[in-house]
């Protein structure tokens, strides 16, 4: 994943944050959430990007599975402070 991504999110859930709780400070006894999205990617998972060989793909499932998995330790860390183990 490329590294504008991983802040991007991370500062959007950082002024997600700090924005309900803002709210919930002004407004005892109402409780917001922040949710976030992941993905898409820029690759095709399902068709192949080869004419000749239709059952190769332009990136494998542990890719995807990693920048995943990054863009949601991004949010935590927005959100929590925490992000992911290494």
């Amino acid at each position: 994943m490329c590294p504008q991504v991983y802040l991007i999110n991370k500062t959007a859930a950082e002024v997600a944050k700090r924005c309900t709780t803002k709210w919930m400070a002004a407004h005892p006894g109402s409780r917001k959430f922040v949710a976030g999205a992941i993905g898409p990617t820029s690759k095709t998972l399902s068709v192949s990007p080869s004419v000749e060989n239709p059952a190769f793909r332009g990136c494998t499932y542990d890719e995807i599975e990693q920048a995943y998995y990054e863009q949601v330790c991004s949010f935590d860390l927005g959100i929590s402070g925490r992000g992911c183990p290494d």
